[in-house]
């Protein structure tokens, strides 16, 4: 099952900024800008659809 996560990296270890992405898919992708929808899960164990919208800056 694919899995987007986003964590910050530090040198004793990568914490999570938010849940992971559970079933993670591409739907769109324009430029530098990609929108993915999957599943999250709360901490009830419910599970909501969700879209991330991420931008990768050129520097």
């Amino acid at each position: 099952m694919p899995e987007l996560k986003l964590s910050a990296h530090n040198d004793q270890q990568t914490q999570p900024l938010i849940p992971p992405l559970l079933d993670a898919k591409l739907t769109t992708m324009h430029g530098n800008k990609m929108l993915f929808k999957g599943i999250e899960r709360g901490s009830d164990s419910a599970e909501y659809v969700q879209e991330w919208s991420v931008q990768i800056d050129d520097r």
